[in-house]
């Protein structure tokens, strides 16, 4: 008669428990935290808290990591505060951000990264390559100066 497989299978722990040894990892190595990370924000939500996803993509565009993150209150204002002053633009979807990250591990929640701090430069530097590109094909398609060649009215209605 052939052994069942709960007599062959070793004796497992409950998940919270696995969980539970996987956070004691996370907050026993330093060099997971106050790391500087590159990444797009996505599903950008504000409230007393700020939560979002951060994104890395290839190339292609394609998603190729995602982790949940957590700006919380008693940082929020300097975050958030330090960006608006430096680039004249609140915290949102699609932006390229350079964050000071800690890791959290939560058995009830799972991983994600608290924000404690903002490189705006590393954004400001990113707005600025992206209006290069910008200028540059709408140059070489010959459109940069096409309202140069309109007219302007004699009594102009909106400007």
């Amino acid at each position: 008669m052939p052994k069942t497989l709960l007599s062959d299978s070793p004796q497992g722990i409950s998940l919270k428990s696995f969980l539970s040894q996987i956070k004691r990892t996370i907050n026993s190595e330093p060099s997971l935290s106050f790391q500087w990370v590159i990444a797009e924000i996505s599903d950008f939500r504000l409230s007393r808290h700020c939560y979002m996803q951060l994104l890395e993509k290839d190339d292609s565009g394609n998603t190729i990591a995602t982790v949940s993150a957590t700006i919380w209150q008693s940082s929020l204002y300097l975050v958030a505060g330090k960006f608006l002053n430096a680039t004249g633009q609140h915290l949102g979807n699609g932006m390229k951000v350079m964050l000071q990250v800690s890791a959290n591990m939560s058995e009830r929640y799972g991983l994600s990264l608290n924000i404690t701090d903002i490189k705006p430069e590393y954004t400001l530097g990113d707005m600025q390559r992206i209006r290069m590109e910008i200028i540059n094909r709408l140059t070489k398609e010959g459109m940069i100066d096409l309202n140069k060649t309109l007219p302007i009215p004699q009594k102009p209605q909106r400007i």
